[in-house]
């Protein structure tokens, strides 16, 4: 079973209170080295390995969108990731990939697309991703498919 999310960031509150000279970015890498260390984790909590993954979001997303949208040029391509806690992002464009965890700038409001919010996603958080093709007259802006 995976770690909860609430546990994750309750574990990154506790090492930064413990060692307060630390950055976010240090404890979410030495956490990262961490969870590969088989001898630490607990026999009844076994890893799962992610779906959807740094070769996923790198490769494989922005090819299929980059050939959906070359058949179908009056689309805009929308890409959403469904998170195991209920949430939906509208992701706008990845940020940053590491290991365990993406930075993606999401829109706040899909009408509007004004103002974006960047988010820091576990991949396993990640339950589905989806990519639809609404008409241009219906969503002005969406997934940036430029590499």
């Amino acid at each position: 079973m995976q770690q909860p999310i609430h546990s994750f960031w309750t574990e990154v509150q506790n090492r930064l209170a413990r060692d307060s000279h630390r950055s976010v970015r240090e404890v979410l890498r030495t956490m990262s080295e961490d969870s590969g260390n088989a001898k630490e984790r607990p026999a009844s909590n076994p890893v799962r390995r992610a779906c959807f993954d740094a070769a996923f979001f790198s490769g494989f997303l922005g090819e299929r969108a980059r050939a959906l949208c070359a058949r179908q040029p009056d689309r805009t391509p929308v890409v959403l990731l469904h998170l195991a806690d209920g949430a939906i992002l509208d992701l706008c464009h990845i940020e940053q990939l590491f290991p365990d965890w993406m930075g993606g700038s999401v829109f706040r409001d899909a009408k509007t697309c004004d103002q974006m919010d960047l988010v820091f996603v576990p991949y396993a958080l990640i339950t589905r991703v989806t990519i639809s093709l609404p008409s241009v007259h219906e969503r002005r802006i969406g997934f940036q498919t430029e590499t």
